[in-house]
C-alpha cells in the first residue's frame, strides 16, 4: 500500500505549530506542585484510555503500555511498534495475532512508512511528521486488533524521538478517525487538536501556585497513594513500600501533616494516619 505525503503549510497549520511550541516550552519549564502535576497527568492518561471504550482488561493493558513507553529513549522503529501491540493485546487475542501484522503487505507498508518518517524528520517539523505518520498508519490498518491504540502510542514515541517531550501533555486518544484524504486539512486538524489538549492541561496546571515547600518526594507520594486505596496507613505499612529508615519515615509523615494532607490518629502502637 502506498501512502500520501504531499501537503501545504497553510497559515492555520503554521500558527498552531508556533503556539504548540510556545505552550510546550511553558509547561516543561514551569514549576508546579509535584503531587498535583502528577495527579493531573494521571487523570489525563486515564481519561484518554476511557476514550476508546475499552473493556477492563483492554484498559489495564493500555495503561501499562502508556506507562512503559512514556519513558525517554525509546527507539522509534518496527520492533517498537510490534512491542506496543504485544503489550496492548497481551492475553486478549490468539497468539498468532499478538505482536504480529495482519499480513505481509501490512508489514511492508508500515516498514516503508517508518523509513519515510525517519528520512524526513531531520528537516521537517516534528508535528507534521507525527501527523503524517498517524494518518497513514490509520489508513494502513496493520493489525487485526488495536490499530488505534498502537497508533496513539507510536505517534507519541515518534514525537519524543524528535525531542518533543509532550507525551503526557495531551490526550491523543480522543482525536477520532481520519475523515479526510487531504493531508493539509488533516495536519490543520491534528495540530489544532494537540494545541487544544495542551491548553486544557495548561489551564488545569496554572490553577496551582507553586511553593518549594509544597514539593513532595516519591516516597511521600507513596503514602498518599496508599491512603487513597486503603484509607489507613501505619508506620509498619509504610516500611513495606519504602526503603527509608524509621527516623526518615517519621519526617515523611510529619511533612504531610504540616501540609494538611493527612492527620495522625491514636498513640503508641495504635498510631495510624488517615487522609485529611
Amino acid at each position: 500500500m502506498s501512502f500520501s505525503t504531499k501537503y501545504t503549510i497553510t497559515n492555520k497549520l503554521l500558527a498552531s505549530i508556533k503556539e504548540i511550541t510556545k505552550v510546550s516550552c511553558d509547561l516543561n519549564n514551569k514549576k508546579f506542585s509535584h503531587i498535583t502535576y502528577s495527579e493531573i497527568l494521571s487523570k489525563t492518561k486515564n481519561s484518554g484510555a476511557k476514550a476508546f471504550s475499552l473493556s477492563v482488561e483492554e484498559e489495564k493493558n493500555y495503561v501499562k503500555a502508556l506507562d512503559k513507553f512514556s519513558k525517554k529513549n525509546v527507539d522509534f522503529n518496527l520492533n517498537t511498534i510490534l512491542s506496543i501491540h504485544s503489550l496492548v493485546m497481551n492475553n486478549l487475542a490468539p497468539k498468532n495475532q499478538v505482536g504480529k501484522f495482519r499480513n505481509a503487505q501490512a508489514k511492508n507498508s508500515v516498514k516503508n512508512l517508518v523509513k519515510f518518517v525517519n528520512d524526513i524528520k531531520r528537516d521537517t517539523d516534528p508535528l507534521i511528521v507525527a501527523g503524517l505518520f498517524y494518518k497513514n498508519f490509520a489508513q494502513i490498518g496493520p493489525f487485526v486488533h488495536a490499530t488505534d491504540r498502537v497508533n496513539v502510542i507510536a505517534t507519541r514515541i515518534l514525537l519524543m524521538d524528535m525531542k518533543v517531550n509532550v507525551f503526557n501533555l495531551f490526550s491523543l486518544e480522543k482525536i477520532g478517525q481520519v475523515k479526510t484524504k487531504d493531508n493539509s486539512k488533516w495536519l490543520e486538524y491534528f495540530t489544532s487538536f494537540v494545541l487544544e489538549e495542551m491548553l486544557r492541561i495548561k489551564k488545569e496546571l496554572e490553577k496551582i501556585t507553586y511553593k518549594p515547600e509544597q514539593e513532595l518526594n516519591k516516597d511521600q507520594e507513596k503514602i498518599l497513594k496508599y491512603l487513597k486505596k486503603n484509607q489507613v496507613i501505619t508506620d509498619s505499612d509504610y516500611s513495606q513500600i519504602t526503603e527509608r529508615k524509621k527516623a526518615t519515615r517519621v519526617l515523611d509523615f510529619n511533612k504531610l501533616i504540616e501540609k494538611n494532607l493527612i492527620e495522625r490518629c491514636g498513640q503508641g502502637r495504635q498510631t495510624h494516619y488517615i487522609l485529611k
